[in-house]
């Protein structure tokens, strides 16, 4: 009997501990990302990251073009959430306000795959007095200007064999005119223009302004040693003067100002309507591809390395990302946040959030040749994005990632080209000069404007640049640029 009962009290144990165990909420993760494509409310890739990891992840998916505007609110309303990422400016306001977490500790026991992936990569920026507060971006694709092959065939011009060229801008406008007012698609109606550009997307410009040798990475060093805003540069306007006659002319988007953001400027390079476009070339020549709706192959796409003239500009621009991702202070399961974000980083998690469900949205053709295709619908990438894929790892991305590994090949060629040819380089400082928290927004949006107005308004171009530059020293940009020198300096050990 006695043993009965033992048994019986042993078994009641073990009973209620599991209708315990089952009954515990698992943890929850929320976490503010920015995208090109929003995701559907219940897509089947988040719903599996958290099947998989055991923890309730609560993103919050805004378009790129509203992230800061959003992240600002929460911000100043105290209500951040667990994970999001922010730039070297507000991260250095976070740091002093103690609003993020020190990551080290963190990472130590539970971000063994983050440190691996990163290791050697996480001690700048923000991190460079020694502690960890973020994980850093990686660099970005090379920029590079692609124009549509076939339509230069329609229209009777040479197609060089080549998959690169350099490109004159007299050359380059010649296309864009062509491709506006002679009819390229051959449907017997002027319903295109020459390129897509948008003020939401100012990577489009990139490509014509390294032509006039402007670093467009910021900065540049002036002939006294100080650091200046890439505005100041003798090439900037040269290179608004070409915006300028393009949109006057009618060669670009003439709705470039109210375009939402870049993904609906890219429906007019999808849809047959732009037939050149400038953007990271992992999108054009291999995640695009089911997007363009007559079916465009990845050869149709002719690079062009634009230059001034025969002998002066040139190169490919790459963008080392102000994007850091953290950790709020206010999170209340910190480790749990960690361990989120060391499964996007294994090989695993990285596999999920980039594809999505291997047998629904993808499958191996060849895994150790990182050979794959995308099946069914999910060929379409704006629909594979909808149920989930490549949404969280746009902001979460390892280096040697998994989209580098399987690019197509005539996209691992042009970035093996471009970072063989690399634009103008400004200089980088890591440090945050003091006044950034207050004046980065400020300026930021003043050379969007001064941008805009430039290319639209008639008259006196000079005029109105100097009105803005002169502007932009007032409100703030000469302190910037003081505080910026001083901190060059000190990196760069000049006296």
């Amino acid at each position: 009997m006695k043993k009965t009962l033992v048994l019986l009290l042993c078994l009641l144990l073990i009973l209620t501990g599991a209708s315990a165990s089952a009954q515990e909420t698992p943890v929850t993760i929320t976490a503010l990302l920015g995208v090109d494509t929003m995701p559907s409310d219940n897509a089947s890739v988040i719903q599996e990251i958290r099947d998989r990891t055991g923890i309730d992840f609560q993103p919050t998916f805004v378009s790129n073009g509203d992230y800061n505007e959003r992240l600002n609110a929460m911000i100043s309303g105290g209500n951040l959430p667990d994970i999001f990422y922010f730039n070297a400016s507000t991260g250095a306001e976070l740091i002093g306000y103690q609003a993020i977490l020190p990551l080290d500790d963190l990472l130590a026991a539970h971000g063994q795959n983050i440190l691996s992936n990163r290791e050697g990569d996480l001690d700048w920026g923000l991190n460079g007095q020694g502690v960890i507060y973020a994980i850093p971006d990686i660099p970005s694709y090379p920029f590079a200007m692609a124009v549509r092959k076939d339509w230069m065939a329609n229209l009777g011009m040479e197609v060089p064999e080549e998959r690169i060229v350099t490109m004159t801008m007299d050359e380059f406008y010649e296309i864009l005119h062509a491709f506006t007012y002679n009819d390229p698609d051959q449907d017997g109606v002027q319903d295109t223009f020459g390129m897509c550009f948008a003020m939401k997307g100012l990577g489009m410009m990139y490509p014509i302004m390294n032509a006039y040798n402007c670093p467009m990475n910021g900065y540049f060093l002036d002939a006294d040693g100080m650091v200046r805003s890439y505005i100041k540069h003798e090439g900037f306007l040269e290179g608004i003067e070409f915006m300028r006659k393009l949109y006057a002319e009618g060669l670009f988007d003439p709705d470039f100002l109210t375009v939402p953001d870049a993904t609906a400027e890219f429906n007019n390079l999808w849809n047959g309507t732009a037939g050149a476009a400038s953007w990271g070339v992992a999108g054009i020549t291999n995640n695009w591809l089911g997007r363009y709706v007559e079916g465009i192959p990845a050869d149709n796409w002719l690079y062009v390395d634009l230059k001034k003239d025969e002998t002066t500009g040139g190169g490919y621009y790459i963008n080392y990302y102000d994007h850091y991702l953290g950790i709020a202070a206010s999170c209340a399961h910190p480790e749990a946040a960690m361990d989120l974000l060391n499964f996007f980083y294994s090989e695993e998690g990285e596999e999920l959030i980039y594809f999505g469900i291997e047998g629904k949205h993808f499958q191996w053709t060849d895994k150790d040749a990182m050979q794959y295709e995308y099946l069914g619908d999910y060929k379409d990438s704006a629909i594979q994005r909808a149920d989930g894929g490549y949404v969280v790892w746009q902001q979460i991305r390892p280096l040697e990632s998994i989209e580098i590994r399987t690019l197509t090949s005539i996209t691992q060629e042009i970035i093996a080209y471009a970072n063989a040819h690399p634009a103008a380089e400004g200089v980088h400082f890591y440090s945050v000069p003091a006044s950034a928290s207050e004046l980065s927004s400020t300026l930021n949006d003043l050379i969007s404007e001064m941008i805009a107005t430039l290319i639209v308004e008639e008259g006196d171009v000079q005029a109105k640049y100097d009105e803005y530059i002169a502007k932009y020293n007032e409100i703030g940009g000469a302190l910037y640029e003081e505080q910026a020198t001083e901190i060059y300096q000190v990196e760069n050990g000049i006296a």
